[in-house]
């Protein structure tokens, strides 16, 4: 059981347990105070834990009580993820975390503690917010661009139309997902018969 200890606490992801139904933390590793900042605090309950240990959700608010990890094992009695917790830690730093919490039972139907395992993930959600920053900038582009992208699926529904171009349609973007291109080109049968080609795997540049 020592070694056991003794493994967890060198683990590189934290661990923190507490008793159910307060919160109270009986066991914290090492990493949880490196990722945190801060080590446990036994006195603290879960009611005063987003407190204690400085949790918002990514919008900057204080992280509510009732769903943070350890609270929504005690309703549902099921383990969970989450993944929008942000610890501000008290050097400044802000660390994106998501947490996996386990039910832990004294006997059957018996639910006595709650381990919540965390990792930090701010790389990954930093990777995130600019990859959605890059595709805003193409989108905004695209968007005023004198041009027109479109796709469809192998049944001609349009699945994506953009570019400003599209007003000399009379549409904005966005607005023909979901007709059918040999619908809207069904007067146009040459215009239908490139198109095939392209579904049935051809590449091709066609002048209207």
């Amino acid at each position: 059981m020592q070694d056991l200890a003794k493994l967890i606490g060198q683990l590189p992801i934290g661990v923190w347990v507490a008793t159910v139904p307060e919160g109270a933390a009986i066991y914290t590793n090492a990493a949880f105070e490196a990722i945190l900042g801060v080590g446990a605090k036994p006195w603290s309950q879960i009611g005063d834990a987003a407190g204690t240990y400085r949790i918002f959700d990514r919008a900057g608010q204080p992280y509510p009580a009732e769903r943070l990890p350890f609270s929504r094992v005690v309703q549902t009695e099921q383990p969970v993820v989450v993944d929008d917790l942000v610890i501000h830690r008290s050097d400044g730093g802000r660390v994106n975390v998501r947490a996996f919490a386990h039910p832990i039972y004294a006997g059957p139907g018996q639910l006595s503690h709650v381990s919540v395992v965390f990792t930090d993930i701010t790389r990954e959600v930093q990777a995130e917010s600019e990859r959605d920053r890059a595709a805003e900038r193409v989108r905004f582009a695209v968007e005023h661009a004198p041009i027109v992208i479109w796709a469809t699926d192998a049944a001609g529904a349009i699945t994506l139309s953009h570019g400003a171009g599209l007003a000399s349609l009379g549409v904005q973007s966005g607005e023909l997902v979901g007709q059918n291109v040999f619908a809207l080109y069904a007067e146009h049968p040459h215009v239908c018969a490139q198109i095939r080609r392209v579904l049935a795997g051809e590449s091709l540049q066609y002048v209207v």
